[in-house]
């Protein structure tokens, strides 16, 4: 079975690019026919499997320009030489290592940089004035110029009638935008992102994105899926659509008059009402809904899910049964060698 690793690491790395591809094309294609509660998952997880993949074959590819220089052959216990030539220098090592610590470094800031947002924003919304929703929820209203709504991310904290995780947070211009009905649709379209952890999916993708450029285009898809989840789950809560519908439009409308240099920035993970494509989300609000079946686009992102992670492992397989079958020829051929030391003695006596 070891005779075939390197045929299998031949077809195996480029599959383990081939993936992040097949995702990138699926989300472009093919977004609408799963659900959207499990589109946001699932994307997310299937980002995450697809970079875990591409890590796997960048770790393999290093390893194996650099597995038959004479230091870490002496480091690994295996002879260079039995080692399968990989067909270029080992110095081409130099370049993909440079590109996997860029990648790394930038993946390393954008989460520096979400963290610090949420932090800001979790210390500007202390201590301030808090509202109820007649089902015991809370949301926190901001004092500003500026017409914000977003759901800050956070531990669960205790509310009237119960605990709620993160906080719901509108700035006092947003409320100056909308009637008492719309606020309450506004409200409930946060409060799904909280209840569903959107921002937790959102940012795995966005994080999975920086590392593996191939991504690009995959976190507007999980944004995009998590608003529309988000404005059925107000339009249930207020049994409108055509309400949840105006008030998007409004909220936007509200955004748009402020000049971009006025604007306070929000979290950078807090998903916003008024965030992803705002006349598409208000044209499916209004338009009447066609029953659809979302099965094969579950079935198509389970099963990227699950042959990214398989190809992640089968490479990392592949690769350490090639040394360790190289350790037990280079263990042989040591015994081999000794056990022939001294009958050449004794012919040469």
């Amino acid at each position: 079975m070891l005779a075939t690793v390197p045929d299998a690491l031949d077809v195996l790395l480029p599959l383990c690019l081939a993936w992040s591809l097949v995702l990138r094309v699926v989300a472009r294609r093919r977004a609408e026919e799963a659900s959207w509660r499990r589109a946001v998952v699932l994307f997310a997880l299937a980002a995450a499997a697809t970079t875990t993949c591409v890590l796997t074959a960048a770790t393999v590819v290093i390893g194996v320009l650099l597995a038959r220089t004479s230091w870490l052959a002496h480091w690994g216990g295996w002879h260079p030489t039995a080692l399968p030539e990989p067909g270029v220098s080992s110095w081409w090592a130099v370049p993909v290592v440079l590109v996997l610590l860029l990648l790394l470094a930038a993946t390393a800031r954008h989460v520096v940089l979400v963290v610090a947002g949420l932090w800001r924003a979790e210390l500007a919304c202390r201590d301030v004035d808090t509202r109820s929703t007649p089902d015991g929820g809370t949301w926190t209203v901001l004092e500003s110029a500026s017409p914000d709504a977003f759901a800050l991310p956070g531990w669960r904290r205790p509310v009237e009638g119960g605990r709620q995780r993160g906080r719901v947070v509108v700035s006092s211009a947003m409320l100056a935008a909308l009637d008492p009905d719309q606020q309450r649709v506004l409200v409930e379209h946060e409060r799904s992102h909280l209840r569903h952890r959107h921002p937790v999916w959102i940012q795995l993708a966005e994080s999975c994105a920086v590392l593996n450029p191939l991504l690009r285009g995959v976190p507007e898809v999980v944004r995009a899926a998590a608003e529309r989840q988000a404005d059925l789950d107000a339009a249930a809560c207020v049994a409108d659509q055509e309400l949840t519908a105006r008030t998007i439009a409004t909220a936007a409308l509200a955004r748009a008059r402020v000049v971009p240099r006025e604007r306070r920035p929000s979290a950078p993970a807090a998903p916003a009402a008024t965030g992803g494509d705002v006349v598409h989300r208000v044209e499916y609000l209004l338009r009447p809904q066609r029953r659809r079946s979302t099965r094969s686009g579950t079935l198509l992102l389970v099963a990227i899910v699950l042959l990214a992670s398989t190809t992640s492992l089968a490479t990392g397989y592949c690769a350490i049964a090639r040394l360790d079958d190289t350790r037990a020829q280079a263990g042989a051929a040591a015994v081999s060698g000794a056990a022939t030391r001294p009958s050449d003695a004794a012919t040469h006596q």
